[in-house]
């Protein structure tokens, strides 16, 4: 428990010795470790701070819960985008009221049942008074569901849901044949890491016509058509915001063309800052939290562009959350591909030998069309695959780490 054990890599790793040094007369050596993405005693920290303890084999993998991973690249956008809920707080997650995993189940309830529960709220209302605690909680039900923005909000939560989240979080929990049990899918990650960047920028640029973003898209026209937004301070301040967020949707899109400069000099310091493995004691990702979320707190009227901008900064951070927390399995721990679908690994030996991939297959685990070249590329574009490739994170502190890839010796 990172928090019982002081919230930081080296409180954890003392804990941890602390439980083996128990076992009397036997000497035991981690092989690996699986973690959360950011917090105290997490990845990269919490396997130096180990090793340090002599603790940790010779050759030893770090790997980071891709629950969690998946969880950010819904949390973190929904947060800054629309707000976080809280007492007093007027946004969509105040209304649902609940913890992520359980967050696309209450949107989808409060969807399917949002006039049953204005009648019940409405009748809490009516068979008490305004200052009881019933009559609070239907009072404030009864305010939140009368303000349009919040049910637009809400029918985006179930869209994207719907079209992205559920069915892989569904994926990451179900049972892999070959381990006997349910969760360990380490194997088909490095293909699953890939369809969900794919599909989060797959879905950036073409959600407006995706058919389970209907009802969304009609109320947010709608709304845009009760509302013009003509908030001052949001005129002063929208655009600013709205550009820095497209700005660093075109810096991730450069990131990941080889072709680009920007590409270019984060291949050059890749040395410096292994891209995509997270191993501070604190996530800053887990601490993006805002109250009221950016557009409401410049303006209470919007326009359909104004919605589509929302829709813009949500699916770059989202973007953003998944080239992080997921570059694991692109990377360090690829290899693990060797060991899925045939056609899969095959082509993952390939991109570890930086030898041409071609074609596509369909997988029966993913259950969906798999474009090898595609994922080859996008695999490639995360600079992951140098031709020297050996996988030892915990090696001696004179030799060179790249995305965990020791470069060896010339």
């Amino acid at each position: 428990d990172a928090d019982g054990s002081g919230s930081s890599s080296e409180k954890c790793a003392e804990a941890i010795a602390l439980s083996v040094n128990k076992f009397r007369n036997t000497t035991i050596i981690f092989q690996g470790q699986c973690t959360d993405s950011g917090g105290g005693g997490v990845l990269q920290s919490l396997a130096d701070a180990l090793k340090k303890l002599n603790l940790t084999a010779e050759e030893y993998s770090i790997a980071n819960c891709t629950l969690h991973a998946l969880q950010l690249t819904f949390a973190n956008p929904v947060k800054e985008v629309f707000g976080e809920g809280g007492l007093g707080r007027r946004n969509v997650m105040q209304l649902i009221h609940s913890r992520w995993w359980h967050v696309n189940t209450a949107a989808q309830h409060l969807k399917k049942h949002w006039d049953a529960w204005i009648l019940f709220a409405t009748g809490c209302l009516n068979s008490t008074t305004a200052d009881t605690a019933a009559g609070k909680i239907a009072s404030t039900i009864l305010s939140l569901t009368s303000e349009p923005k919040i049910k637009c909000d809400l029918l985006f939560i179930c869209a994207y849901s719907k079209t992205f989240f559920t069915k892989h979080m569904e994926w990451l929990q179900g049972h892999d044949e070959k381990a006997g049990d349910f969760g360990y899918r380490t194997r088909d990650m490095a293909v699953r890491s890939y369809l969900i960047h794919k599909e989060l920028m797959d879905l950036r640029d073409g959600w407006e016509a995706n058919p389970n973003w209907a009802d969304f898209v009609s109320e947010a026209k709608a709304l845009s058509n009760q509302n013009t937004r003509t908030d001052s301070a949001a005129d002063a301040e929208g655009p600013q915001h709205v550009a820095a967020a497209t700005n660093a949707t075109n810096d991730a899109d450069a990131a990941t063309d080889p072709t680009s400069e920007t590409a270019t000099d984060e291949a050059a310091n890749a040395t410096a800052e292994p891209a995509g493995a997270p191993d501070q004691d604190q996530d800053t990702d887990d601490d993006n939290i805002t109250e009221e979320g950016f557009f409401r707190r410049s303006s209470d009227q919007y326009s359909y562009e104004d919605i589509k901008e929302e829709i813009s900064l949500f699916f770059s951070i989202a973007i953003e959350m998944s080239t992080k927390h997921f570059a694991l399995y692109a990377g360090q721990l690829m290899h693990f591909g060797l060991a899925g679908e045939k056609e899969s690994a095959t082509a993952v030996a390939r991109i570890l030998a930086e030898k041409q991939v071609e074609g596509s297959y369909v997988s029966t685990t993913h259950g969906c069309t798999i474009n090898l070249k595609d994922m080859a590329t996008q695999a490639r574009r995360g600079a992951h695959t140098p031709a020297s490739f050996f996988y030892a994170p915990c090696r001696g502190s004179g030799e060179r780490v790249q995305s965990g890839l020791v470069d060896q010796p010339r």
